[in-house]
């Protein structure tokens, strides 16, 4: 009785987590598009409509870059340190965007917080996915999907309730909570709940996420696109994925604040 309940314990630790940071996710991602009537025209920046546009288009390139990089690294360094880096790198240029004294550094800070946005969604399903049991992943990943939504009602909740007497900066520094999901992320446990002892968890090793047989090294990500099993399974993941982002992002950004 112990042993199962130190096992639910551990896989609903994880499920917390990858849920907590994908709040912090969907936040961080969407409430840009919550502030351009405090940024447009307004002191301190007082940017016009066209550098408020072209920030909103660089974090998506920022976005591309983040998944690219973050698909690279998570089998060389793991998923749980990725997940940890992702919420600590967009949570940090968070705050610098809070306390950004000029334009430029602002769009910096928001163009490098994008980075650890798009690298994170993939890495918390996949965590997520791994930890679930077989039985309860669709009702498992679909709980921490709700994540990203819950982040976008926070940010426009934050956006109504301080920007009018508060201007945009604490809008943005409330985006530093996901330090909350770093420290929790060291919480995830070495090895998923049931595999045999000195098995480590898929999280906290390089993964076979893919479904993919490992094998021999493949000679770089060019090559192993090539291969005519590789392709299409690469492409049926990464497609819907790099539709949404954009698609939702573009959205948030041409409905009126």
């Amino acid at each position: 009785m112990t042993a199962l309940l130190a096992t639910h314990r551990s896989r609903t630790i994880v499920y917390f987590i990858c849920w907590l940071s994908l709040i912090a996710d969907g936040y961080d991602l969407y409430v840009y598009g919550t502030t351009p009537p405090a940024i447009i025209g307004q002191e301190p920046f007082n940017a016009t409509a066209a550098q408020a546009g072209a920030v909103g288009s660089l974090a998506l390139v920022g976005m591309l870059i983040g998944s690219l990089v973050v698909g690279i690294l998570t089998d060389k360094l793991g998923r749980r340190r990725i997940l940890i880096g992702s919420v600590l790198l967009f949570s940090t240029f968070m705050l610098a965007c809070a306390f950004a004294p000029t334009w430029e550094l602002f769009a910096a800070a928001r163009f490098i917080a994008c980075f650890g946005v798009g690298g994170l969604l993939p890495t918390a399903v996949a965590l997520a996915n791994e930890f679930a049991l077989p039985e309860r992943k669709s009702l498992t990943l679909g709980i921490v999907l709700t994540g990203p939504a819950l982040g976008t009602v926070a940010a426009s909740l934050s956006s109504m309730l301080l920007i009018e007497n508060y201007s945009f900066r604490p809008v943005y520094a409330l985006g530093c909570f996901g330090f909350l999901a770093c420290g929790l992320g060291l919480e995830i446990p070495p090895r998923v709940p049931g595999l045999p002892h000195g098995r480590r968890a898929p999280g906290d090793c390089p993964g076979n996420f893919t479904g993919l047989r490992p094998g021999p090294p493949t000679g770089g990500p060019r090559r192993l696109l090539a291969k005519p099993h590789v392709a299409p399974r690469r492409a049926n993941c990464w497609a819907p994925g790099s539709g949404h982002a954009p698609c939702a992002s573009g959205w948030s950004r041409c409905c009126p604040c």
